[in-house]
């Protein structure tokens, strides 16, 4: 839009993307993409860095489909993507898919390890303790090819029919496996495996790798119950590790935990009394006259946990 004077106003839509570019130079994240994915190709347009890039910014905003990438990228100041003026439309989803290509052969686990010490490092996360769990995640299709084994030389999970947490069992599906930090629950490592895989052999393989990653064994490995008693644990408390398997007696363990780092020395309210700030009425919305006003000036308890 031209103005009265010598002066020509242009709008430039920005939305989320300095955000998110912001925190992905923090992260170093498009050194890394440049490096483990690098440009070896002369007749590429688009470096590989730079429409992995987009693809995430997407990710993280919008989440278009690939089709719609460069319909998307077009909306927003080039700059925020790395990209000069007009090569949004260079963002097809054959350049992207092709790039996604080159990221599957890259060696991603060593990607996403100094992806992570980066960001345990930049941000200061705390990884004392750490918590496991997977989900599983169904696909629609018959999938007959993606039986697992290698594809270019790269391993591949099996999407096969396991027990669905969805409650689809006629799916086929994958099993997704993450675990984060107690801190802000950061994502710190995740793993892809085969639609019938059960908890109880992911446990040791999750828990070494995260050993390596953080340098340390004695960070509190929380998981669910199959970890209790079993295998794993005493994989765990034979190298100086620390788990803790949501089972029954979870709460009472807890409890000794808090106890023991300080966190519970808590006073322990009776039933039926109330804490500073509540009415004085009992449950049926009567009068309670069992409190006096030296107990309402007294200081407020808190229930253990």
């Amino acid at each position: 839009m031209r103005g009265s004077g010598p002066y020509t106003l242009e709008s430039r839509r920005l939305g989320a993307l300095p955000l998110v570019a912001h925190f992905a130079g923090r992260m170093g994240l498009p050194g890394l993409l440049d490096r483990w994915v690098p440009p070896d190709d002369a007749r590429l347009a688009l470096d590989p860095a730079t429409v992995l890039g987009a693809v995430v910014a997407n990710l993280c905003t919008e989440h278009r489909p690939l089709y719609a990438l460069g319909e998307w990228a077009a909306r927003f100041e080039p700059g925020l993507l790395g990209l000069a003026a007009g090569q949004a439309g260079l963002l097809n989803d054959d350049r992207a898919g092709r790039m996604l290509d080159r990221l599957f052969a890259a060696d991603r686990g060593s990607l996403l390890t100094e992806l992570m010490t980066g960001v345990i490092s930049r941000f200061g996360i705390d990884c004392s303790r750490l918590h496991n769990d997977s989900t599983s995640v169904s696909v629609h299709g018959a999938y007959q090819a993606a039986g697992g084994g290698e594809v270019a030389g790269v391993p591949t999970a099996a999407i096969t029919f396991g027990h669905s947490k969805d409650h689809r069992p006629d799916l086929k599906q994958l099993v997704f496996i993450l675990t984060v930090s107690g801190d802000h629950a950061v994502p710190v490592i995740y793993r892809l495996a085969d639609g019938n895989t059960s908890d109880d052999p992911t446990h040791i393989p999750t828990w070494d790798t995260l050993a390596r990653l953080t340098g340390h064994t004695d960070f509190l490995y929380v998981a669910d119950c199959k970890l209790a008693g079993g295998e794993a644990m005493r994989h765990i408390h034979g190298r100086g590790g620390v788990g803790l398997g949501a089972g029954d007696d979870a709460l009472a363990t807890i409890t000794k935990i808090r106890a023991h780092t300080g966190d519970g020395a808590k006073h322990k309210q009776s039933k039926g009394q109330r804490q500073d700030g509540d009415n004085d009425h009992d449950g049926d919305g009567h009068r309670s006259p069992s409190r006096t006003s030296k107990a309402r000036r007294s200081p407020r308890r808190e229930i253990a946990g």
